[in-house]
């Protein structure tokens, strides 16, 4: 067997050897070289060592024959095919190794070819040596292979005929990558080396690409196979090229890494693809088992930049490897700073990694570690540059690990828990580079989320540390800004470690407000020390999710910390500072006081409702409610009683209020010299019991020194100081003696001072305030003379012109008054007396508005007795006469001074001004009973003044009267009158007004009964509801007529409006008119808030508030009606109805988004309900409101209602009111977002629902209240809404698509603007062109958002859509009318072919027929638009479809008799060459031969199309050749059309076509075709252009002499045609008739022919022929013979034709063939010669006689070949030449005549006749003689020669 084996190998071997050429060799290799290798796997030893020695032969001898090609495609194949065993493997690899060196033959095609062949099942192969050397054939295949680009249709075709499989395209993609990550490899000796490895790669896979594979790596040889390999990347999928690009990105070569770089840009990275990021890591971190070392640090930073955005990286169990990996990575800087941007998006994202079971991780651990390590490294706490490196990369690596540092931090609370981090970086914002501290302050900010969760142990710690950054003030400017960075850390950290309650924190707060910290330190740590601030601080402190109102901390109550703990603090922190100038108390002393006493209000306040509220508005409710609310002060005067600290407190505040001790040594430790602390000194005293006031009283002196020191203190300090002295001193502990010695020693320094002394004030104010503090004690201790002296000072001091003197006195008078100081129980003449002085200087004072005199004055009255006078009396007239003023201040005064003298010590006011607490006090002023009620009228009377200063004070004067004496009877008695009069004021212009009269009205209706508040709420009712007369009376003035604003103010159309009727509206809606006094309440405080004293009377706002929760929350069914009403309020168009119901809502709804929520039932049902109201305010609110209301609730509490909102959105759209469009455009764009949100699944949405709401609101949108809506604006809002549900809808919008499309298309023409139809039908009058219009009007369609969404709906047909849309897009273009969607109809067609050619295949010919259906529109826009589409729609269509749609073009093109249709042919059939290459291929005898018929059309319009297609599908004259016969065949159809234009362009066509054939060869069989279809067409009359095919058959002739001399039959017939076409009478075609004639002769020379010649030419050479022509012109018998009849058009004309006539003559004579010749015709033509120049109706020029020289020339040229020349014709011959001679050579005549002469001479002489040749030559040497031109000379002499 086996040597029948050897024998058979030996004889293949043999026929190889023998193989004496390339090509044999070749042959017997393609034969015998795969079963040779066959045999490898043979049996027997024997055969296989033949056949390798075979091969050791071979392989040199194919090396040595390079042309040769190898069977590589049937070795590939044989190597594929072997089953897997060790023999096969043998094959495979010789296979492969033959099969690799074939490859280098093979040209790029066939090199592409094979490649899929290779690529298939190779990933069967796994990692052995044949896929090894597969893989190598694959790579050398890639040599100049080139992808087209991607997307592209060529792309497209490629990917699907390579048809990779998935697991191959793994396979090479694993292997490539790796090929990326070899090293090449450095040795010469040509050993394939084993065993090396690279960076990322093993052994084994080193070894796979080169040992394996046979080949061996050098830099270029790698470079080049990477640069070819990178080309074809693209073609993979983007999914598998990550990896492979990453690494490609880092190659060495530019063209490697600018196209991985490029390539990667484009493609998609799934970064949560955990195959893949696996994968990178693998590569990242290398593998020590196989082993692998890591790739190489730039690869390793491009695997970080995917890495960081892969959450499943961030949570790899292999990250504490790639950290360690990247830290350490010194010299590779920026895989460091990756790295670091890894840790913090393992921070954000990861979890194991950092947590594991609650406690650290030890990769937190670490990593913290090193980070810090690093950052002390590069030096601490201040970063240290070395020469040489970037400090730029350097700070900005440095801010990278702070900001790592901080993620980890804040990821995991257990590194935090001691401190130790937070301290590290305290000190590094301290230290560190200022570049550097917004880094690590944001590092340590981010930490704030943990502090709440420390240990106490931790926190105590972390107060240590804070403690001493906060305590001093001693910086340096230099260090400010670092210093003040880490106080705002420092200040951040205590509001959110410590709770409110912790005094220290809070004390540390109040050294963060230091007057010498940052803006911003101080803003953070005032929001420590108030309780909202610090409660949103600490409720949005939080790492979870919550809601907004959770964030915001409502429903949270923050507990203030012990009144007694904080002030024992504080002694301790102010006995420490007096000790240290440097300490940040001493510029926060003002801060620490006002702190303490708003924790004493609070703690006094406990659980009580007043107005101090815990909102933005906290510190001055609490201020004013000190002042002004008797609650508050009650509560602080009972906590005072008892309170721990108080001493203290008043000792601190008594401290820095006298500066000095009693030794005169300063004790302040406030470097800021303030009011505050005697304001809150004496504020407390005045509340404290007696118990506290009496331990102050060894202080007096203290208090007497600031009064002393009045020079340097301020006017404000000395009255604090005086009030003080006065309830001290006034203490029954202290004497008489000592207090008779004190009032003493004033009066007599008063006595004896200068009255300009700048302190006689203090001391006049001490004097009034403790006198009057005595009266009120009781204690009369002053002697009439004692009281004489006082007053007198007093009372000359008031009228003094010292205004501080004066206002002193003034002061000091009102104490006196105030407490019975002046009466009546005092009887002194001598007081009497000063008191008249003293009224007499107020009175002056009170004029002029002096707040100080007006109350004095008010409390003199006291000091008389009640009048029962029914006018005014002098106090009460005097300040009735203020109301002039324009100062709102002086209004409110004179109000106080009114419940004063009206009520005395009934009036609140008044009662408010005792500043000693107890029961022992005697107030002596003279009651007040009856005089209220009379003053109370006299306002009312006021109120209704038509003097708008008096109604203002009125109003003013009311409220004042009702807020001080509301408690007394008579208020309620007259409360009827008094809320008339309120009611009227509530129709003011003055907004102060406005919100006087609202307060007043709640007030007075919170102060009476049951019966009382409902004929209140009834009489409001009336004045708003009803406008007669009576009711007016009855009820006050204000109407629906009247105008509460000025003209224009609310700049509506309909009037102006009033707030408080819809206030009152909205009460009466929801059932409960009564509620209209507490909004009232709540809508206004502006104007009160804002006034000094207007503040008093908008506290009381807070108290209706809480009433009002109290009712809605009691009282469901109120609730259920108020909510929606009141939401719909609050976007009134009124901007001043918003504002008031806004504060109304902001109010009483502490949790917006939750009412919304359980309210959005009947908030819904009001909006859509108001949206149809016929008031345009109610339509508009409510539009407004619903957009804001859809926005807040989850489209799930709204989605059944869509359609009715949408309706409703769309009537909004439309409404008459402007105001109310603009709302409803407002609603409809956020209906549309968020329509377009809901159906964009690849972000999430749910298809189903998607699908769901587009199936409910597509109809919807595309029916008649949609875009088919009358309403342009509802149309165009439709239209784009449903575009961007196009745009963004993806896969959901898929189930109606064919639907849009149709819809889209119709719609085209109907949103054409009118202008543009107009335009259309009017063209003519704007000297416009239809066809330009038409074009404009097409580029638009193009570039129409409309396109663009029909392009993005044709992107999303599949397989499982096309064919509903194939049928509806028939049925569109049937019911297309107008140009619009007609060419978007046609456009279309286009696109869909474009983008779904494979899918289309199945409909091209109903597709086809659909636009060919289309091609007769009267609108030649519109069909050449479909003959366009057809052409696309040609590359979808059977060859025979398309052979049958030229047929039908060909038809359209002859058989149609407008130009319209030809055009459109045209169109038609350049669009299928070139739209649909490859069908026009197959089929372009259907096309061509009609192209080149047609591209000879008369009308250029209608040629251009078919001159295009047939010059860019042909390659010259060839293609006639190539199709002749089609060109015949249509040429004898339509030659004979009763259509003149088609017979003339198929004539002119058959001579192109003849002309462009080149000799008899050319012609070949086509000959006998062509002369019949020539010699038809020169039939009949002639026309412009048949001279074209007369010539074309005369050159036929020519070229086709062989064939037409073997036929006798037809040269005779051409020989006819030709002589009649030449006697035609029509001179236009005769002139080109005789040049044919001309050529025919000289080509086919007879007898008979130059008879018929001589018969036409001698009338054309005729000077008669011109006779016709001379008798139409006016021309002058002698004008030839001037010079500009010579040079005239008509003689050169002329003498033009003369020429070609002349011209065609001489070539028509020729030689017989018997060597004879025509002597007639001779003679005619040297005659036409002698004529031409001697001519009566020509003048010749140098053109005629250049002329006659040729023509003379060529008759001796052609007399050479005569046997014999007669002796008549020698003669004539040698005339003619003297004729010419003479004529030719004058001395005027141009050289260039002169050398044509001589070289016809020269001819003549030629003639070899000694007559001619002696004539020719004597006349040339004459002229040789005589010319001086050396040209000429030289000419002469060679025609003697």
């Amino acid at each position: 067997m086996a040597d029948q084996e050897l024998s058979l190998i030996n004889k293949v071997e043999l026929r190889i050897a023998l193989a004496d050429s390339d090509q044999k060799f070749q042959s017997a290799l393609d034969l015998y070289l795969c079963p040779l290798l066959m045999k490898l796997s043979s049996i027997h030893g024997a055969v296989r060592q033949e056949i390798l020695k075979f091969i050791q032969h071979l392989i040199p001898r194919i090396n040595s024959y390079r042309e040769i090609k190898l069977p590589t495609l049937k070795l590939i194949q044989q190597a594929k095919n072997q089953t897997s065993n060790a023999d096969a493997s043998t094959v495979q690899l010789y296979s492969l190794l033959f099969a690799s060196k074939g490859i280098d033959r093979l040209s790029v095609e066939e090199k592409r070819e094979l490649l899929p062949e290779v690529i298939h099942g190779v990933h069967n192969f796994g990692d052995n040596g044949v896929a090894a050397r597969l893989f190598h054939i694959f790579c050398k295949l890639l040599q100049g292979w080139k992808t087209p680009d991607r997307g592209t249709d060529d792309f497209k075709q490629l990917r699907q005929d390579l048809a990779i499989d998935t697991n191959d395209e793994k396979f090479l993609v694993d292997k490539i990558e790796k090929l990326f990550l070899l090293a090449p490899v450095i040795n010469d000796d040509g050993v394939i080396p084993k065993g090396y490895t690279c960076p990322g790669l093993s052994s084994k896979d080193t070894a796979f690409l080169t040992y394996d594979a046979g080949v061996s790596y050098k830099n270029d040889d790698l470079s080049n196979a990477k640069k070819n390999i990178v080309s074809f990347i693209p073609l993979f999928h983007d999914e598998n090229l990550v990896t492979l690009l990453l690494i490609g990105v880092c190659d060495s070569n530019d063209s490697v890494s600018n196209a991985s770089a490029s390539l990667y840009r484009k493609i998609n990275i799934p970064y949560e693809d955990g195959k893949l990021i696996d994968h990178l890591i693998s590569l990242f971190i290398g593998d020590k088992e196989i082993p692998r070392s890591p790739v190489k640090s730039p690869i390793q930073e491009r695997f970080l930049s995917v890495m960081i955005d892969s959450k499943i990286a961030t949570k790899s169990k292999h990250i504490p490897i790639i950290t360690s990996l990247g830290l350490n990575a010194s010299r590779y800087p920026k895989l460091k700073a990756a790295t670091i941007q890894f840790i913090q998006a393992v921070a954000k994202n990861g979890g194991d990694a950092i947590l594991a079971g609650g406690e650290s991780a030890e990769y937190s651990v670490n990593v913290a570690a090193q980070l810090r390590n690093n950052l002390h490294a590069e030096g601490w706490p201040k970063l240290e540059t070395t020469q040489g490196s970037n400090y730029a990369n350097d700070i900005k690596h440095r801010q990278l690990q702070y900001e790592a540092l901080g993620d980890i931090l804040k990821k995991d609370f257990n590194l935090v828990k001691d401190i130790s981090y937070i301290e590290f970086l305290l000190d590094s914002l301290i230290g560190d580079l200022p570049v550097l501290r917004t880094t690590i302050q944001e590092a340590l900010s981010s930490l704030v989320v943990h502090l709440p969760n420390l240990s106490l142990e931790s926190k105590n710690k972390l107060k240590k540390i804070l403690i001493p950054i906060l305590e001093q003030d001693n910086f340096s400017d230099e260090g400010m800004d670092a210093i003040n960075a880490v106080r705002f850390v420092a200040i951040k950290y205590i509001n959110a470690a410590f709770p409110f309650e912790d005094h220290e924190a809070r004390y540390l707060n109040v050294l963060g407000t230091s007057a010498k910290n940052r803006s911003d330190v101080i803003e953070e740590a005032q929001k420590g020390l108030h309780p909202y601030w610090f409660n949103i601080l600490q409720s949005s402190n939080t790492a979870e999710f919550k809601s907004t109102n959770e964030l915001m901390g409502v429903g949270n109550k923050v507990k203030f910390p012990r009144f007694c703990d904080f002030v024992n603090k504080l002694v301790t922190e102010v006995d420490g500072a007096r000790n240290s100038d440097s300490s940040a108390l001493r510029h926060a002393m003002i801060p620490a006081v006002e702190f303490a006493l708003h924790v004493l209000v609070t703690q006094a306040i406990g659980n009580k409702s007043t107005v101090v509220v815990q909102d933005q508005e906290w510190i001055t409710r609490l201020e004013k409610g000190l002042e002004h609310d008797e609650t508050v002060i009650s509560s602080v005067k009972k906590e005072l009683q008892n309170v721990e600290g108080l001493s203290n407190f008043l000792s601190i505040l008594l401290d820095e209020f006298a500066v000095k001790d009693n030794y005169g040594k300063d004790i302040a430790v406030s470097d800021i010299s303030s009011p505050i602390f005697g304001k809150l000194f004496l504020k407390l005293i005045s509340l404290s019991p007696q118990t506290v006031v009496e331990k102050l009283s060894p202080q007096v002196p203290r208090l007497i020194a600031i009064v002393e020191n009045a020079k340097v203190t301020r006017e404000d300090t000395i009255q604090q100081a005086a009030n003080s002295i006065g309830i001290i001193a006034s203490h029954p502990i202290n004497s008489n003696e000592d207090n008779l010695q004190l009032l003493q020693n004033i009066v007599a320094f008063l006595q004896g001072a200068d009255t300009k002394q700048l302190n006689n004030h203090g001391r006049l104010l001490t004097l009034g305030f403790l006198t009057s503090r005595l009266f009120l004690r009781g204690r009369d201790i002053l002697s009439n003379d004692d009281v004489q002296k006082v007053y007198g000072i007093i009372g000359e001091s008031v009228s003094s012109t010292d205004s501080r003197l004066s206002g002193a006195a003034i002061t000091a008078t009102s104490q006196l008054a105030q407490f019975g100081g002046f009466g009546p129980d005092l009887t002194n003449p001598d007081v009497d007396v000063i008191k008249k002085q003293i009224l007499e200087s107020l009175k002056a004072k009170v004029k002029k508005l002096g707040e100080k005199s007006m109350i004095a004055w008010s409390l003199l009255s006291l000091s008389e007795v009640e009048s029962d006078s029914k006018d005014f009396t002098i106090f009460e007239e005097v300040i009735y006469d203020t109301h002039t003023t324009k100062q709102v201040e002086s209004l409110f005064t004179s109000g106080e001074a009114f419940s004063i003298i009206a009520a005395g010590w009934d009036s609140k006011f008044l009662q408010k001004q005792v500043d000693i607490q107890s029961d022992d006090l005697k107030f002596r002023a003279a009651p007040r009973k009856t005089r209220l009620d009379f003053i109370l009228s006299k306002i009312l009377q006021a109120s209704s003044s038509t003097k708008p200063s008096l109604r203002k004070a009125g109003c003013i004067w009311l409220l004042s009267i009702v807020q001080y004496c509301g408690h007394l009877p008579i208020i309620e008695e007259k409360s009827g009158s008094i809320h008339v009069t309120f009611m009227k004021f509530l129709a003011d212009r003055d907004e102060l007004v406005q919100e006087a009269a609202s307060r007043g009205l709640s007030m007075i209706y919170e102060l009476g009964n049951a019966d009382l508040k409902e004929t209140l709420v009834k009489s409001l009712l009336r004045s708003f509801t009803e406008s007669t007369s009576s009711a007016k009376l009855g009820a006050g003035t204000v109407s629906e007529d009247t105008e509460l604003f000025e003209p224009g103010v609310l700049k509506t159309d309909d009037g102006s409006v009033s707030t408080y009727k819809d206030i009152l509206n909205l009460a009466s809606e929801v059932g409960d008119p009564s509620l209209v006094y507490k909004f009232m309440s709540l809508a206004k405080s502006s104007a009160l808030w804002s006034s000094r004293k207007g503040i008093a009377f908008g506290l009381g706002s807070i108290m209706s508030k809480s009433s009002l929760d109290k009712l809605l929350f009691e009282n469901s069914s109120l609730s259920n009606r108020l909510i929606p009403k009141l939401y719909r309020y609050r976007f009134d168009p009124n901007p001043s109805v918003a504002r008031s119901m806004n504060d109304i809502w902001t109010t009483i709804v502490q949790d917006s988004s939750k009412t919304i929520d359980e309210y959005h039932e009947g908030i819904l049902k009001e909006l859509l309900t108001g949206m149809g109201n016929k008031e345009w305010r109610v339509r508009e609110a409510s539009t407004v409101a619903l957009t804001d209301l859809l926005q807040a609730l989850n489209k799930d509490k709204y989605q059944d209602r869509m359609e009715e909102i949408w309706t409703m959105g769309f009537r909004a759209i439309d409404d008459i009111k402007d105001s109310v469009r603009k709302a409803g455009g407002g609603l409809t764009r956020s209906l549309s977002q968020m329509l377009v949100n809901s159906i964009k699944v690849e972000s999430g949405s749910s298809e189903t629902n998607a699908k769901e709401v587009l199936s409910k609101l597509l109809p919807f949108l595309l029916g008649t209240k949609g875009i088919q809506s009358d309403a342009e604006d509802v149309r165009d809002f439709s239209l784009e809404t449903i575009l961007k549900l196009v745009k963004r809808g993806g896969k959901a919008i898929k189930p109606f698509i064919a639907e849009l499309i149709d819809q889209f298309v119709l719609l085209m023409s109907t949103l054409e603007p009118q202008i543009i139809n107009y335009l259309t039908l009017n063209a003519d009058k704007y000297n416009l062109k239809h066809d330009d219009i038409d074009a404009k009007r097409l580029q638009s369609i193009g570039s129409s958002p409309m396109m663009n969404a029909l392009e993005r709906l044709i992107d999303l047909i599949d397989d499982d859509i096309i064919g509903d849309v194939v049928v509806r897009i028939q049925s569109t273009v049937k019911k297309s009318v107008g140009l619009p969607s007609k060419a978007a109809a046609s456009r279309l067609f286009v696109t869909l072919v474009v983008r779904h050619l494979q899918l289309l295949k199945p409909y091209g010919e109903v597709l086809l027929n659909t636009c060919i259906s289309q091609l007769n529109d009267r609108n030649t826009t519109v069909s050449s638009s479909f003959a366009t589409a057809a052409g696309y729609v040609c590359r979808v269509c059977s060859v025979d479809v398309v052979a049958k749609y030229g047929e039908k073009i060909q038809a359209s093109y002859f058989e149609s008799e407008d130009e319209k249709s030809k055009i459109v042919a045209g169109v038609a059939s350049e669009a299928v060459s070139k739209y649909s290459g490859d069908r026009f291929a197959s089929v372009a005898s259907a096309f061509l031969p009609v192209a080149f018929v047609a591209k000879n059309d008369a009308n250029k319009e209608v040629a251009k199309n078919f001159e295009s297609e047939w010059t860019e599908n042909t390659s010259g004259n060839g293609a006639v050749k190539l199709y002749i016969h089609e060109i015949c065949a249509l040429v004898k159809q339509y030659i004979t059309s009763p259509q003149f234009s088609v017979r003339q362009t198929s004539a002119k066509s058959i001579a192109e076509a003849c002309n462009a054939i080149d000799g008899a060869t050319g012609i070949g069989s086509s000959a006998d075709e062509l002369f019949e279809v020539l010699m038809n067409a020169c039939q009949g009359r002639s026309w412009n252009g048949k001279e074209d095919v007369l010539q074309a058959l005369v050159s036929l002739s020519s070229k086709s002499k062989p064939f037409v001399d073997s036929h006798p039959e037809l040269l005779a017939k051409i020989n006819k045609i030709v002589i009649t076409e030449a006697k035609r009478r029509n001179k236009d075609y005769q002139k080109h008739a005789i040049v044919s004639l001309g050529e025919f002769a000289s080509i086919y020379p007879s007898e008979e022919l130059h008879d018929q010649v001589l018969e036409i030419f001698e009338p054309l050479l005729s000077d008669e022929y011109y006779e016709s022509e001379d008798e139409d012109e006016d021309m002058e018998k002698d004008e030839h013979k001037t010079v500009n009849a010579k040079s005239s058009q008509k003689n050169l004309t002329r003498e033009a034709q003369r020429m070609k006539a002349l011209s065609s003559l001489v070539k028509s004579f020729q030689i017989y063939p018997d060597k004879t010749y025509h002597p007639e015709l001779l003679e005619f033509t040297l005659k036409a010669l002698e004529g031409t120049i001697n001519s009566n109706v020509i003048i010749p020029t140098w053109r005629s006689q250049i002329a006659v020289d040729e023509g003379l020339s060529k008759i001796a040229e052609v007399l050479k070949g005569a046997s014999n020349i007669d002796s008549n014709n020698v003669d004539l011959l040698i005339k003619t030449w003297e004729i010419i001679f003479k004529n030719n050579t004058k001395t005027e005549d141009v050289e260039n005549v002169k050398i044509h002469t001589v070289r016809a001479g020269k001819a003549l002489i030629g003639l070899k006749n000694e007559n001619i040749k002696y004539k020719v030559v004597d006349a040339l040497k004459a002229l040789d003689a005589i010319e001086p031109s050396s040209v000429i000379k030289v000419e002469i002499g060679n025609a003697l020669a």
